[in-house]
């Protein structure tokens, strides 16, 4: 883990672009569902998350880019908590 951690891997970035792709796929599959589940109410059909190609992408996408979201939280958080810790360390010895 320590090796991510020391590599210049921007995961502040990375946290905020999964976290906003995450938000807008989220919301178009929502907004996918409940437009097609009205469409099939007025042709007395039923519909699904799962119908198509497409809606079953999104889902997928929406997953991962919510798992990428939190894989690169985690990272950023710890290499904060890393970065802290070294200043700290620094300091500690300068004073010394």
């Amino acid at each position: 883990m320590n090796h991510f951690l020391s590599k210049k891997i921007p995961w502040g970035i990375l946290s905020g672009l999964f976290g906003i792709l995450f938000f807008y796929v989220t919301v178009v599959v929502v907004a996918l569902y409940i437009i097609l589940g009205k469409v099939a109410a007025q042709t007395t059909q039923a519909a699904s998350l799962f119908g198509t190609w497409y809606q079953t992408l999104l889902f997928v996408l929406d997953i991962l880019f919510g798992l990428f979201f939190l894989f690169s939280l985690v990272f950023y958080i710890l290499k904060k908590r890393k970065g802290r810790k070294d200043t700290a360390n620094t300091q500690k010895g300068k004073a010394e």
